[in-house]
């Protein structure tokens, strides 16, 4: 409970993010998701590998060939133009607002994105990087329900970008 305080408060209060960003313990992929249900509707500081194909854009484990251990990366943006959608045309029959814990910041997620992108190798997957977002996932549900996130609902977990973080300068968990 403390630690959903603590990321409610760094994300309503610290628009760059910069010093609060340091409070989040920093998580691998393979921690977040171990129990992803203590970490659903928080701001996380996650350590994977990047990797961005046709209709795929997630974080992994960079040395694991575990293909279920994937984070859809989503752009804040398509929130915000859902709620906006939402917000004008109560009648949008969309997918359900998500509530964002931080504050949208269009040139901070174009920066991001792009962090990530110049950071691609041929294989189109980056060396270890750090992100900061918020992490969704859903809850359980039945076999063949499609209520998960990304390319057609295929992934169970999300990170929707705040920031792209060096692994260079924030190697502590």
């Amino acid at each position: 409970m403390k630690r959903a305080i603590l990321t409610v408060f760094c994300a309503m209060a610290a628009a760059p993010w910069g010093g609060c960003s340091r409070s989040i313990p920093t998580l691998t992929v393979e921690e977040l998701l171990a129990n992803p249900q203590d970490h659903s509707h928080t701001i996380v500081k996650v350590r994977g590998c990047f990797v961005s194909e046709f209709e795929k854009a997630v974080l992994q484990p960079c040395k694991s060939q575990n293909q279920g251990q994937n984070i859809w990366v989503e752009q804040a943006m398509a929130y915000e133009q859902i709620n906006e959608l939402g917000r004008n045309h109560p009648e949008f029959k969309g997918p359900a607002p998500v509530k964002l814990l931080f504050e949208y910041d269009k040139g901070r997620e174009k920066r991001a994105w792009k962090a990530l992108t110049a950071s691609l190798g041929q294989k189109q997957m980056t060396s270890e990087i750090i992100l900061l977002g918020q992490f969704e996932t859903i809850a359980p549900h039945a076999p063949g329900a499609n209520e998960g996130f990304g390319q057609l609902g295929a992934y169970p977990h999300e990170l929707i970008l705040v920031d792209a973080l060096s692994s260079e300068s924030n190697t502590t968990r």
